[in-house]
Order: structure tokens, then sequence, then C-alpha cells
């Protein structure tokens, strides 16, 4: 794929992959021809390009994992907040920062 020969961090291989970047690619979340959003994500919103596939019940059309019910502090607090690894993780299943995943422990 073009965008990893620069962006080789998010290549992997990673011991958990993100099922979307596997299946899908850069362009399940980006747009790389640019656009207004940050990091050329097609929606402005982090949590509404998580929540297409991580919805909050099961989804049993795609039956892909569900997003865990706990709760996001306020409205803005984005999911990368705390599943900082979303392009894969060598520590983390469900994506979590190294810190995150020591407290979870």
């Amino acid at each position: 794929m073009m965008c990893t020969k620069c962006h080789t961090a998010t290549t992997g291989p990673f011991v958990y992959e993100h099922g979307a970047v596997k299946a899908e690619g850069c362009t399940a979340c980006h747009f790389p021809h640019g656009g207004p959003n940050p990091q050329l994500l097609d929606r402005a919103d982090v949590n509404t390009i998580c929540q297409q596939c991580h919805l909050p019940s099961p989804n049993v059309t795609t039956d892909l994992p569900a997003r865990p019910v706990h709760t996001q502090a306020t409205q803005e607090q984005s999911c990368i907040a705390c599943h900082s690894g979303i392009h894969g993780s060598n520590i983390s299943n469900v994506l979590l920062s190294a810190k995150q995943e020591r407290d979870e422990r």
C-alpha cells in the first residue's frame, strides 16, 4: 500500500491487529487525497469513525465486536484517548496504550 511506504509505524505486523486496517486498509478511516479534517480522516469526529463498527450493542450483521459498556467522561472525549493503538498493538487486544494496559492489570 502506498501510504505505508512513508508511514511505517502503522504497517505492523502487530500481535493484535485492528480488523478494519487489515480488511479495508487506510481508506477505512482516511481520505488519502486530503480534506478538511486532521490526519486526513474521512470524518471530523474520530468517535464517529469508531462507532461505524464498534456499536453500543453487538452488530449481528457484521459480527464485529461491540463497543464495551463504559462511560466516556464527556461527549468530547475521543475514543483514541485510551485506545491509542488504533492501527494495531503488540501489547493490548483492545488497542490500549501501554499505560492503560498496565492500569487494567
